[in-house]
């Protein structure tokens, strides 16, 4: 039974109601109480406990979502209807002319370059694609992702004065940084290159979860996009976030009667990242999973991946960018997924407590 669980307290009122009631009562009082062997073996009877056993020690409960582990499951059920749903939206099986679609989980913009299409060929072989799409997808002109029980080709757009279609002139630096991906990770990555990173979310949209392009501004600087001062102040920025993790963590330790002398080395590799990720984990796991080190980063401004592509942006920008928004948007996905699971805990942590269960998302 979770410790979340609404459920552990009738689980609880049942073992209570059990031992100490009746002609036994004040010995098994005495019993939990007191530790040792007698209160051990009860401990792992209870633990262990057959169906039947269990079924009796459950009395009174009705149902059982498993909220908190099932908050996980249900972020990866709908992630997967999402991505579904995209490839309806990318192949025209969403009879809409919308050239905007949200995504949820996480909950992102996508936008769809006027023209460009997704196709679904009908295969010659099993699990192979007829021609010209594989000559296409080989040559990088055209990206494969599955769909149903096929493959979808794209980006591919109509051929001028004639019937048919045709890859994107020029989409090879959009896609060449999908080379190497598993089949499975096609789409997402298109879904990155889509990402409207600049769209005005709701107020109902999650606060904690930051849908932005955020970059590294060492490449950002060696591309021009910002100043040497942003630079500095940039990094600037991340060292004090990140030594106001530090100090927070040893705080914490300090709260929880840890040896003086191991709080004061701890001290004194305040500032050396790995020392003291290494010290305070192994002062307390849990406490120092809570530290996190800030990258110095700068918030893309600019239009999706897509768009730049078709803006005329530089070929090595284009795949630059193409490569940070899929490893963004990917670890956008997973924090969106951890935050599920934590907000299905949340709901049953004491109130004053609540929200603290987690460590903070990492701009």
């Amino acid at each position: 039974m979770a410790w979340h669980s609404p459920a552990r307290f009738q689980v609880a009122a049942n073992i209570a109601r059990e031992l100490l009631t009746g002609p036994q009562a004040e010995a098994n009082e005495r019993l939990l109480q007191k530790e040792g062997e007698d209160s051990d073996d009860l401990y792992l009877d209870t633990l262990y406990a057959d169906g039947n056993r269990r079924a009796y020690l459950q009395r009174g409960l009705t149902s059982y979502d498993w909220s908190g582990r099932g908050g996980g499951a249900v972020w990866r059920a709908e992630r997967h209807v999402g991505l579904d749903n995209l490839g309806d939206w990318l192949t025209g099986r969403i009879q809409t002319d919308a050239d905007q679609y949200v995504v949820r989980p996480p909950g992102w913009v996508l936008s769809r370059p006027p023209g460009w299409h997704a196709l679904v060929p009908d295969p010659t072989h099993p699990g192979r694609l007829p021609q010209p799409y594989a000559t296409w997808t080989d040559q990088g002109r055209a990206l494969a992702f599955p769909y149903r029980d096929g493959q979808a080709v794209w980006p591919l757009q109509r051929q001028p004065n004639r019937l048919g279609f045709e890859p994107v002139p020029g989409v090879e630096a959009l896609l060449a940084p999908a080379t190497g991906l598993k089949p499975e990770q096609a789409l997402s990555y298109i879904e990155a290159l889509l990402v409207d990173w600049n769209h005005q979310f709701d107020a109902d949209d999650d606060p904690d979860l930051r849908l932005a392009l955020d970059v590294p501004v060492g490449p950002a600087y060696d591309f021009g996009l910002i100043s040497a001062e942003e630079r500095q102040r940039a990094m600037a920025d991340a060292r004090a976030a990140t030594l106001n993790s530090m100090d927070e963590v040893i705080d914490l330790l300090t709260g929880v009667d840890c040896d003086e002398e191991d709080l004061q080395y701890l001290r004194q590799v305040r500032g050396n990242v790995r020392q003291f990720a290494q010290v305070a984990t192994r002062l307390d796991p849990s406490i120092g999973a809570r530290f996190r080190a800030h990258k110095a980063t700068w918030r893309w401004p600019g239009l999706s991946v897509a768009g730049e592509f078709l803006a005329g942006t530089s070929t090595d920008l284009v795949q630059w960018l193409a490569t940070v928004a899929h490893a963004r948007s990917s670890l956008i996905t997973q924090q969106s997924m951890q935050q599920a699971w934590a907000y299905a805990f949340d709901r049953y942590a004491p109130r004053a407590r609540r929200r603290m269960w987690y460590p903070p998302i990492q701009h």
